[in-house]
């Protein structure tokens, strides 16, 4: 839908699915809190290196991000959209600001445009505007 009439190319990313929860995908919290409580609370507390079964951790999720990045970064002809889930694009956004002050929290809304500037020469990304949903309005 982004693409439009653009007459851009679509490329899907592998590395940019939404965070994987495996065996918990399409469950309450309360069902799972019922039958796995130990390794759900595991999880909530430590969710860098916790997976659920089947799925992945935010360690995972970063690394995902990273490579998406270092393919992106390589084919960038001008301005480019990257689509993901707010999640996943959280943890994107949150690699290519990694040191800066911005990057401490960032939450992704619904269907919200996040400016970032990249710099090729010097290899740095700036936080240009987050969460712009004007386009809705």
């Amino acid at each position: 839908a982004l693409a439009g009439n653009q007459g851009v190319e679509v490329i899907p990313l592998p590395e940019l699915v939404e965070i994987g929860y495996g065996d918990w995908e399409g469950r309450t919290a309360s069902d799972i809190l019922t039958k796995e409580r130990k390794l759900y609370e595991e999880w909530w507390q430590h969710p860098a290196t916790v997976a659920p079964p089947g799925g992945e951790t935010l360690n995972q999720v970063d690394a995902r991000c990273k490579k998406a990045w270092e393919r992106i970064k390589g084919e960038i002809k001008g301005d480019t959209a990257v689509v993901a889930h707010g999640g996943t694009l959280a943890h994107f956004i949150v690699h290519l600001l990694e040191g800066q002050p911005d990057a401490a929290e960032i939450v992704v809304g619904n269907a919200s445009i996040t400016t970032i500037e990249y710099d090729p020469v010097t290899g740095q990304c700036s936080l240009e505007g987050l969460n712009d949903c004007s386009h809705l309005l």
